[in-house]
């Protein structure tokens, strides 16, 4: 199964670019562990000066509105991209969370969505909301999610546009019976705080 992994839900400011030493770190944690993947990352800021090894890097520098809500602009080009690419499955996850377990893949998980440790399912569709830190899905269904439904700019939070988007496309009941839900633990994820360049606080999960 061939996949692509969307690095999302970052901005690089001037004073802050050694924020990308982070990135790259976390490029070739997903290079390692998942070799035959392909990576676009999609941001607002600046620009990376280091040596990236990756498909594709997308940097928004207009309006705050794109920023602001994930650079929704960005993330269709490297799906289109993906579609090309001819992978079956994306993965989008933080350039701040590395996953460590990656039984997703193995098993048959249609959409892989991330779930706090002390919540239920059921809990999760009711509030409405689909994180872009990690989410796992077959390309050919974000398209049609995408197409039916463009992103809707009146929705501030990306997180329920995203939940919106999936909803209007197979409805809450589909969700609940066809997702892997999952949390940070079960991926064994290692979450990144960059406070500043000298001072990361890392977290296994």
């Amino acid at each position: 199964m061939k996949t692509g992994i969307i690095l999302n839900n970052f901005s690089v400011s001037k004073d802050r670019t050694y924020l990308w030493d982070t990135v790259v770190e976390t490029v070739n944690h997903y290079k390692e562990k998942m070799p035959n993947a392909k990576i676009i990352s999609c941001s607002s800021g600046v620009e990376n000066d280091n040596d990236i090894d990756i498909y594709e890097s997308y940097i928004y520098r207009g309006s705050t509105r794109e920023s602001m809500h994930n650079n929704p602009v960005l993330i269709r080009r490297a799906i289109n991209d993906f579609q090309a690419l001819k992978c079956e499955k994306l993965l989008f996850v933080s350039p701040y969370y590395r996953i460590h377990n990656f039984d997703f893949l193995d098993a048959d998980t249609k959409l892989g969505l991330l779930i706090d440790k002390n919540e239920y399912p059921s809990d999760f569709i009711k509030n409405r909301s689909i994180s872009f830190n990690f989410f796992y899905v077959a390309t050919d269904f974000m398209i049609k999610a995408w197409e039916k439904h463009p992103w809707n700019y009146n929705i501030a939070n990306p997180s329920e546009n995203l939940f919106q988007k999936i909803n209007n496309l197979v409805g809450t009941k589909k969700i609940l019976n066809n997702a892997t839900f999952l949390t940070k633990s079960d991926l064994s994820i290692e979450e990144l705080k960059v406070f500043w360049k000298s001072n990361i606080k890392y977290t296994r999960h």
